[in-house]
């Protein structure tokens, strides 16, 4: 598997020939550095339109939980700033994140129908993110989980039911939202806005930068996100009381540590309810496969500056050769995962051969390891030539369009 990244080189360094299909970033021997000039688009502009989008993409795009009651202001913008760096260094995560959570809504709007309460997918959301907690007699408070909430909700007499959930609209919800749908357009907007440049930029024949390119495929991977998360609430941080005079179910779990213990403990619970709707085929197809197809959908999008006009041909080749890889090794390790469980299957079932199993596993396992190695090296020289890029540029890069300084952007 060593030659995997050997291979991919030899691959990309086909003569250049293919690079002259490209006319609007044909290689050209005059090249500019970082432009200050006040012109309508320089290396200020360029910087700040990508930064800025950046910032919508991995900080307003972010849907998280409800937080602790008790956590202050330093805490939350800890809190948000680790899922900001997590967005950053891989954006397929909260692709893959906001899915699930859209799928859990989903399923406990599903539910709550079959119990005859009618929900919204709002509403699912909102009970998914934490927004009931159990109120004992002793005033002590348990975060519910949705599975929680239905299970309590089973076991409750119909004569004298001792759970009831307090009646909560969908407006109700939107107003302890901090934005509603014309903040989350106007945020999609802004992040667009680059895709939409980089689009008018190609029409007219113009080169387009590689700092923008990875802007786009991080504005891709908040697009895929925010769909899935259009109808959770933004920040809410306000919860609802319920409660049970009756004892607990052990289905419940009373003796929980905290906000931060149901947090993970709704992770699992979300797992577990994607692995019991079928087997390991559709635990791989529902949570492992969706994780890899963000990641191929975000390093594809890199491929698209194949024929670009970089400052040497080492640096054209270094570039086809991490996007590539970027692109292919979330397929191989998808496919390690995937022939590791059915490995695993037939060790249950004793049916492998005891000298040619371990090899076989051995085998899988450095191909896993070696795969998820090449794609994090791959991803990190991306990232490095995105800015270095940027120190020898065709000079048409800095060419704006017309039209595009009469649109109102940021």
């Amino acid at each position: 598997m060593s030659l995997l990244p050997i291979t991919l080189f030899s691959l990309t360094s086909f003569p250049h020939a293919a690079s002259a299909q490209n006319t609007g970033n044909s290689t050209t021997s005059e090249r500019v550095g970082f432009v200050w000039e006040p012109n309508n688009r320089n290396t200020t502009t360029l910087l700040q339109s990508c930064v800025i989008t950046l910032l919508c993409c991995t900080w307003a795009v972010l849907h998280l939980n409800i937080p602790a009651p008790n956590d202050g202001p330093w805490s939350l913008f800890k809190r948000k700033l680790k899922w900001m760096i997590v967005t950053l260094i891989a954006p397929e995560i909260i692709c893959s994140v906001a899915l699930r959570q859209w799928q859990e809504s989903r399923s406990v709007v599903r539910e709550m129908k079959e119990l005859g309460v009618t929900w919204t997918t709002v509403q699912g959301f909102y009970a998914a993110m934490g927004g009931y907690v159990l109120q004992r007699r002793d005033n002590t408070k348990v975060p519910l989980l949705t599975s929680e909430i239905i299970s309590l909700l089973k076991n409750n007499p119909e004569k004298e039911p001792s759970f009831q959930l307090p009646p909560l609209e969908e407006s109700d919800i939107e107003d302890r939202s901090k934005a509603g749908g014309f903040a989350k357009f106007f945020t999609l907007a802004q992040t667009g806005w680059l895709v939409v440049q980089c689009i008018a930029r190609r029409v007219e024949n113009l080169p387009i930068s590689q700092l923008e390119i990875a802007t786009v495929a991080f504005a891709t991977c908040t697009i895929v996100a925010s769909g899935f998360w259009w109808d959770k609430p933004l920040d809410v941080r306000v919860t609802i009381p319920v409660r049970y005079d009756g004892d607990l179910p052990d289905s419940v779990n009373s003796s929980s540590k905290g906000w931060r213990d149901r947090e993970t403990r709704q992770r699992v619970k979300m797992t577990t309810r994607i692995i019991m709707r079928g087997s390991k085929r559709s635990m791989f197809f529902n949570l492992v496969l969706p994780l890899f197809l963000f990641s191929t959908m975000f390093s594809s999008i890199h491929l698209v500056a194949w024929n670009y006009d970089f400052a040497t041909p080492s640096e054209q080749s270094m570039w086809r050769t991490c996007s590539l890889t970027a692109t292919l090794a979330p397929v191989v390790i998808a496919g390690s995962l995937q022939i590791a469980s059915i490995w695993d299957s037939s060790i249950q079932s004793d049916t492998h051969d005891p000298i040619t199993a371990p090899e076989f596993a051995a085998l899988v396992v450095l191909c896993y390891f070696v795969s998820v190695l090449t794609y994090v090296t791959a991803r990190a020289v991306l990232i490095f030539q995105v800015f270095y890029c940027l120190r020898s540029m065709p000079p048409e890069i800095y060419k704006s369009i017309a039209w595009v300084n009469y649109i109102p952007h940021v």
